[in-house]
């Protein structure tokens, strides 16, 4: 049975333990996970911390993956004639970008595609102004999404931009990690995590 046919349930326990408002550390979920399997006895454990620690951040992986609840920004002044640069590590999708001119005036960047570049401006590579739109570049040969913002500015047109993107969240590893990056808002749904772990270890037994 595959586990992501439960995903909308864990979607909903996300959303119906709002009015939990403490957090849970990893200590805690790994507690409350060997609670609900009966793995509570020290001397007869059936799993390790370190196995519980592998579904505990897979739960928070999919999770995160599935409602995209965890949004960060990233800043960064533009080089002139620099056509790519590298997206953070932890980027899920883009949910928009702005662009600071030197008149401090700010731009919402529009999305566009390479095909769609090529298609509409095959020369704009050789055009240098303020950017107006960005594209993803999922072509590269980094371990890194790369994004180019068009037209490519120069050292009159360059700026700050600023990228708003739904993040994945770092992995739990010392019992006094926090998840979710240890957000307060998201602290309501820590138990959605020990739910999830519960359910993939239940329908997946070693």
């Amino acid at each position: 049975m595959k586990i992501k046919k439960f995903l909308p349930l864990f979607i909903f326990l996300f959303i119906a333990f709002k009015d939990v408002s403490y957090s849970l550390t990893l200590s805690n979920l790994r507690t409350e996970l060997r609670r609900i399997l009966r793995d509570t006895d020290s001397s007869r454990q059936r799993f390790t911390d370190a196995f519980l620690l592998d579904f505990t951040n897979e739960a928070q992986r999919e999770i995160t993956n599935a409602t995209w609840v965890v949004e960060e920004s990233s800043s960064r002044v533009l080089s002139p004639l620099t056509t790519y640069y590298l997206l953070p590590n932890d980027v899920i999708t883009i949910t928009g970008i702005e662009f600071l001119n030197s008149q401090n005036n700010y731009i919402s960047l529009d999305e566009t595609t390479y095909k769609k570049l090529e298609a509409d401006n095959p020369g704009w590579r050789r055009f240098n102004a303020a950017p107006v739109e960005y594209f993803v570049d999922n072509a590269t040969t980094t371990n890194q999404l790369v994004i180019s913002y068009i037209p490519i500015p120069d050292s009159s047109s360059t700026g700050t931009v600023t990228v708003r993107y739904i993040s994945q969240v770092d992995d739990l590893s010392a019992d006094a990690d926090v998840p979710f990056n240890g957000r307060r808002e998201l602290y309501t749904f820590h138990m959605s995590i020990v739910y999830y772990s519960a359910m993939m270890l239940t329908c997946c037994p070693t």
